[in-house]
């Protein structure tokens, strides 16, 4: 379940390594950095390789250099289904590499507000066990209930984790404090600016933070399907991690959304923007679904095995899907299901169309 270090290695060569042949064969100055999951404290084992690139001068044709990087992508050894997506709002190339156990990654180009998420993140997840846990937790719940893919129309990863965070910032006692908040003794906030934004949040090395918070990750996990399936005011209110004083839609403009996710350091960018009414009352009837079902669960007898465990938890998870799955995106291919495109487009129905030639 939570991604292990061999992969992470996996995940490190093939930056490595794709790097050296983007230097040789596209520019020399080409500088490649994994974020995301292989390394924000909360991957699971089967994430895809987030690499960011970056080289010279960032006044490019995004779109442009993206597809020049697919065309150099394709000459590599050990490298197939590629497919670029110049125009999406970060431009990426997505591929799999067949030497490093079939990994998958996205490429994009100068994504370097991901770095900073992945660094804040990753301290978050090593301020207590029980944010790790959950994190991990969120994640494998979402993907089950089918409400944790982004491309179609659901939301991210991403912002399940900001959503955890949110909710754990706000525990009585708090589990997790506000990084971004939080200035070391005899020092004054300075602003931290990368591409417009401040990436400011104190460090491990210079927090002061004691946990008084002693409830077990079952009993915060509860807390936080009954906070956002009942508590957690979506029409009015924004999900947030940065400040402590509530932050309304309002004062964002983004009244018009059935959910608001506040990106913590690209203020403008709401996490939520492609999730429509019918989806977002999915998600909710997902959060009090759970709720019910993790609140009258029977515990299983610890001297289960593994495999027995496994179908227990399977199960579990299994009964926390509410009908017959998500309502279909308007936007979104009726085939694969996937945003971007529509079924006369899709990229199932060609490869079959060339199966068949």
């Amino acid at each position: 379940m939570r991604i292990r270090p061999y992969y992470v290695h996996h995940m490190s060569l093939l930056c490595r390594e794709l790097e050296v042949y983007l230097r040789r064969f596209y520019r020399s100055d080409c500088h490649l950095s994994l974020f995301g999951s292989a390394g924000n404290g909360f991957g699971l084992l089967g994430s895809d390789a987030d690499i960011c690139l970056r080289f010279g001068p960032e006044d490019i044709d995004s779109a442009e250099v993206i597809c020049k990087v697919a065309e150099v992508i394709r000459k590599m050894p050990d490298i197939s289904f590629i497919c670029e997506i110049p125009h999406a709002k970060v431009p990426i190339v997505k591929f799999r590499c067949h030497n490093h156990d079939h990994l998958e990654a996205d490429l994009s180009l100068y994504n370097v507000l991901a770095l900073e998420n992945t660094r804040l993140l990753r301290t978050y997840s090593k301020l207590d066990r029980r944010i790790h846990q959950l994190g991990i937790m969120t994640k494998v719940w979402a993907k089950n209930c089918e409400i944790g893919n982004a491309s179609k129309g659901s939301l991210s990863s991403y912002s399940y984790i900001i959503m955890l965070i949110h909710y754990l910032q706000r525990t009585n006692p708090p589990v997790a404090p506000f990084l971004q908040e939080v200035v070391p003794l005899k020092r004054c906030r300075e602003p931290v600016i990368i591409g417009n934004c401040d990436v400011y949040f104190c460090c491990l090395e210079d927090l002061e933070w004691a946990v008084h918070n002693r409830s077990t990750v079952g009993e915060l996990w509860i807390g936080f399907l009954d906070y956002f399936g009942t508590k957690f005011d979506f029409t009015r209110e924004v999900v947030q991690i940065r400040q402590t004083l509530p932050l309304m839609k309002l004062d964002k403009g983004w009244q018009s959304r059935p959910i608001a996710i506040e990106d913590p350091f690209d203020l403008a960018h709401n996490l939520s923007s492609g999730v429509h009414s019918k989806t977002m009352a999915y998600i909710q009837k997902s959060f009090i679904q759970s709720l019910e079902k993790f609140s009258t669960l029977s515990v299983p007898n610890s001297k289960l095995n593994h495999n027995a465990f496994v179908l227990y938890a399977s199960l579990l998870l299994a009964s926390c899907r509410v009908g017959d799955g998500p309502p279909l995106d308007c936007n979104c291919c009726h085939r694969c299901r996937q945003i971007g495109h529509f079924v006369v487009n899709c990229p199932l129905g060609m490869k079959d169309k060339k199966r068949n030639k």
